[in-house]
């Protein structure tokens, strides 16, 4: 799309989060159940709802554009 308008990507980065695993399991409890279950029973098991866990989950994103032939940002 920004290239038919005429830009060209020169810098794409995405920023991903750092919680424990059980910060993350809990954002599984609208999952179907067998996968918030799986998933628990894996963290739990292997004792890391302490344990941090960084997580890009691409939904913070900085992008930066040139004009198609220009020096970048």
């Amino acid at each position: 799309m920004l290239g038919k308008a005429g830009f060209e990507v020169v810098l794409l980065k995405s920023y991903g989060r750092i919680f424990t695993y059980g910060y993350w399991l809990s954002r599984l409890k609208n999952y179907p159940r067998w996968v918030f279950a799986a998933a628990g029973a894996v963290i739990g098991g292997l004792r890391l709802e302490n344990k941090f866990l960084y997580l890009d989950t691409r939904d913070s994103m900085e992008l930066c554009v040139a004009e198609a032939g220009l020096a970048g940002c």
